[in-house]
């Protein structure tokens, strides 16, 4: 029996798929009692919490699927087992544990390595750039004394309409001052982006730029030397010693720009509040990400008199596999969540506080999501197009394109056309010359092509998903991860309404049929219900 650990689940063995999945969705929360676990003794320490492990980031770290591996491995009943991964470690440690257990073959695949130096000086050059900029060319945020602050984490990029996105229209109040601190995404667009920020500067923007040093700077960059320290510890999990793989991503230089963001987040409240500023309330765009945390963990330990007015603002869908959007217990008792969730649906309470029961969650308005009804008005009938949309997650959309080009290359009438998400280029996903003529690119506006679309192909986390849904489309789940099906559930996405497919053949099948079922696919009645929280009067207050 073969098994690529790097693959995505729909790729596995289907005796192996069906021990790995119920022991993956077993350990989400064990997962959480083990990173605990990790945490001993380092649960103030923002450089920990600047690492790759901490993330509980199934997109991001490789640690659950890499524990579930094991268990799989614990519970399988193959005699001869031939497995590959990218890592090195985790081959070492594969062949000590199970080597007699297995007529056991371990092969290594070769990865592109990202070039270190490049990715540290890369963002070493891009935040001193910034900081340049901004301390000469952008004037200094004042503050007003007299009145009651609220500072707002938001994002500048090159793309206007995100920047303007991210949060709905904030009415200032007399008593109180919101000012939005935003950290400038990573671009070497520059002239791009100083056009964004000079706009925003002449709004109620604050840089913090302006009150962070040199030092500051490269004291964040230095946390590739200060994070050596972990390294000395022993990490075990059900008997297993695990700290080679933990190690390996400890040292990961992944994320390395978001690790000096959420440094200097931090540093930025050790830094203001020795002012004499009447700052009352914090609201993070919270992710869980380091970049967040650096930002909980500042306001958190240097203004803790208005600690419960720490608040984490997600305005986006909830994903079965991102688990790291629910706050765990040890993370918010560390500190680097915040004391409340602001979440957008009714129903994503209960998934807010999965891993931490009593953690504070409030419902609050979006602007991104509408409450549609399924709009009849564009008759199924007539539409034919066959659409992939991709999610931007490497894993996942190289996935779903193996899967849909080779159903192509299958049925050369099958035509499939594919919308690439803007962090992640197509063309890094597959290679041009693989790509057959029946498998096409497009880069229309999405609702114009939902709008001609019979059938959508969706995987991973992406709102794409319902906004395919309100426009009446059927939509095709190919079973990529685990929690397929949970995800449709948790959107609240009629069961007639979509199909779920584990291989090209079921795909072929699955599209033959909706064509031939169009019509009474697009007459089935569908309940109607608020999802959302809509925008009102009152319910903006809470970013005041």
């Amino acid at each position: 029996m073969k098994w690529n650990i790097e693959n995505q689940p729909i790729f596995f063995p289907i005796e192996i798929r069906k021990v790995y999945e119920k022991i993956y969705q077993a350990n989400r929360t064990y997962y959480c009692e083990w990173m605990r676990k990790l945490s001993k003794n380092k649960e103030m320490d923002l450089d920990w919490w600047m690492t790759r492990p901490t993330l509980r980031n199934p997109y991001t770290s490789n640690l659950l699927n890499y524990i579930t591996v094991f268990e799989t491995l614990k519970k399988l009943k193959a005699k001869n087992l031939e497995i590959k991964t990218s890592s090195k470690n985790m081959s070492i440690l594969l062949k000590k544990y199970f080597n007699k257990k297995f007529n056991l073959e371990v092969s290594l695949i070769k990865k592109n390595e990202d070039n270190k130096i490049f990715i540290v000086f890369k963002s070493i050059i891009f935040q001193i750039s910034i900081f340049i900029y901004l301390k000469l060319f952008i004037n200094k945020k004042k503050f007003n004394v007299k009145k009651k602050i609220t500072l707002i984490d938001t994002f500048i990029t090159i793309n206007e309409n995100l920047n303007d996105g991210f949060y709905p229209s904030i009415k200032r109040e007399k008593k109180n001052e919101v000012l939005f601190v935003p950290t400038i995404f990573q671009s070497f667009k520059f002239f791009k982006l100083i056009k964004h920020i000079k706009k925003k500067s002449s709004e109620n923007y604050l840089f913090k730029e302006h009150y962070l040093s040199f030092y500051n700077l490269f004291f964040a960059f230095f946390h590739l030397y200060r994070r050596r320290k972990f390294l000395n510890n022993q990490y075990y999990y059900k008997g297993f010693n695990l700290s080679k793989i933990i190690n390996e991503e400890i040292l990961s230089y992944q994320n390395y720009n978001s690790i000096v963001v959420g440094i200097l987040n931090y540093k930025f409240f050790e830094n203001i509040s020795s002012l004499k500023i009447d700052i009352r309330k914090s609201v993070n765009w919270f992710e869980n990400q380091v970049i967040d945390r650096g930002w909980n963990l500042g306001f958190r330990t240097f203004y803790k008199t208005f600690e419960k007015n720490s608040f984490g603002y997600q305005n986006f869908t909830r994903h079965y596999n991102l688990i790291s959007f629910s706050p765990s217990k040890f993370e918010s008792f560390s500190k680097v969540t915040p004391h409340k969730i602001i979440t957008i649906s009714k129903y994503f309470k209960n998934i807010v506080k999965e891993f931490f029961n009593e953690q504070s969650v409030v419902v609050g308005p979006t602007t991104r999501f509408k409450n549609s009804q399924i709009r009849n008005k564009f008759i199924l009938k007539k539409r034919d197009n066959i659409l992939l949309i991709l999610s931007g997650i490497y894993k996942i959309d190289k996935s779903l394109v193996e899967l849909v080009v080779s159903a192509c290359v299958k049925d050369k009438n099958l035509k499939v056309l594919v919308k690439e998400h803007p962090i992640m280029p197509l063309k890094k996903i597959i290679s041009p010359k693989l790509i057959p003529e029946n498998f096409k690119q497009v880069n229309n506006n999405l609702d114009i092509l939902l709008k001609k679309s019979l059938i959508t192909i969706i995987s991973g986390p992406t709102s794409a998903i319902l906004e395919s849904y309100n426009m009446n489309n059927i939509l095709i789940l190919p079973n990529i991860e685990i929690g397929t099906e949970i995800n449709a559930v948790r959107l609240k996405i009629e069961k007639k309404k979509f199909f779920i497919v584990n291989d090209k053949n079921e795909f072929l099948k699955t599209v033959s049929y909706i064509k031939k079922n169009r019509v009474k696919l697009a007459n089935l009645k569908v309940k109607y219900f608020s999802f959302f929280e809509q925008v009102n009067k009152s319910n903006t207050k809470i970013f005041n």
